[in-house]
């Protein structure tokens, strides 16, 4: 990763100096955990509801 020593650091700056509720109680950083979070359950989800459809379609 480019960033990877980089974001490593700061992230660990950050830690330091506020602890981990600094990505938790702000409004920047906790929309983009829950962005990251539904990046990977939206395709879970669609992937779950597809094999679902599909086990219905082939059991009738």
């Amino acid at each position: 990763m480019v960033l990877g020593k980089l974001a490593e650091t700061n992230f660990r700056r950050a830690v330091i100096m506020g602890g981990y509720d600094v990505f938790f109680t702000r409004p920047v950083s906790l929309i983009l955990l829950l962005l990251a979070l539904l990046s990977f359950g939206v395709p879970l989800y669609q992937t779950h509801k597809a094999n679902k459809k599909e086990k219905a379609k082939s059991g009738a």
